[in-house]
């Protein structure tokens, strides 16, 4: 049972990680003062640090801290600000909770100008362009945006980055997000990778073909995840809406190269039935270790 998940700022390490706003709080709901949580540590790759931890989790203000352990897990695992971490409850080896870790990859941070939102947001010079590196032309950076208090907009935005006069920039969607959430020159935007656990192959908007037979793969997707096969692999994923409401088991959805191209067949047809798909929603199709599964579908329907 997932009870909440939340990417890091510095106060998290700081002050104590803070159990954000809407946090499942049934298997907590009896804590007063102090206790203790035996606690799982494990990365999205599934590394275990070999012993579990003992979390103090207390109130403070009416909300619910880690404090004492938390550091602990903090330091051994290397966190820092941008990394994911989600918390369940689970018993196993004698745990009855897990931590599960996502590091994320810094492409920049930049103190925003006025320059930034006339003629799009230049990229730093000292970006690591590595996740980049082969942009030619645009590319669409599907996004999470989301405040350092952890405040997400709805629905992940798609970002235009092309090259102009040799630097990077991000032009179409960036606009949108700052008019969104009312950024300003002196505000500050951190921009990141997240490795592990939200590696993004495609969104792909669905048509009658889609639906009827298989699911293409779009040609510009990131297969960096899904290493050269032959034939057909099974992909555990975990389905969900953008609203975050999931369909109660993971479905192994059969990857086929049968064509020449890479086609979602077995499974993916059930999906599209249960989850009421029709032409114009769309799919998002991530690697993601979690609960089990190895893969997440976000499945948006049009209306």
């Amino acid at each position: 049972m997932e009870i909440f998940r939340k990417k890091l700022t510095s106060v998290d390490f700081d002050r104590g990680l803070e159990l954000p706003p809407r946090s499942n709080l049934e298997p907590l709901q009896h804590v007063q003062g102090t206790i203790e949580l035996p606690t799982i540590v494990e990365s999205a790759a599934g590394d275990r640090l070999p012993d579990p931890m003992k979390i103090h989790c207390s109130t403070r203000r009416g909300s619910l801290v880690f404090k004492s352990g938390w550091y602990d897990i903090a330091r051994n695992v290397g966190l820092k600000s941008g990394d994911t971490v989600i918390f369940y409850q689970e018993v196993n080896g004698g745990a009855q909770f897990k931590l599960k870790f996502s590091l994320a990859m810094e492409i920049f941070t930049k103190q925003l100008t006025l320059v930034d939102f006339g003629s799009g947001l230049v990229l730093p010079p000292r970006s690591n362009l590595k996740p980049l590196q082969h942009l030619q032309g645009t590319i669409e950076l599907s996004t999470i945006v989301e405040s350092a208090a952890g405040t997400r907009l709805p629905e992940p935005v798609t970002i235009h980055c092309s090259t102009t006069r040799g630097s990077l920039v991000f032009k179409r969607g960036w606009y949108d997000i700052a008019r969104e959430v009312g950024l300003k020159s002196g505000d500050t935007v951190t921009f990141y990778q997240e490795v592990n656990g939200g590696a993004q192959f495609k969104l792909k908007q669905l048509n009658s073909i889609d639906l009827e037979r298989e699911l293409v793969l779009p040609r510009d997707c990131n297969l960096e995840r899904l290493q050269p096969f032959h034939g057909t692999i099974e992909l555990s994923t975990t389905v969900e809406s953008y609203a975050g409401t999931r369909l109660p088991d993971p479905v192994t959805i059969h990857c086929s190269t049968r064509s020449g191209k890479l086609e979602f067949t077995r499974g993916w047809r059930d999906i599209a039935r249960d989850a009421g798909l029709k032409s114009g929603d769309t799919v998002t199709f991530y690697r993601e270790v979690n609960g089990g599964a190895q893969y997440i579908m976000r499945v948006r329907n049009v209306g």
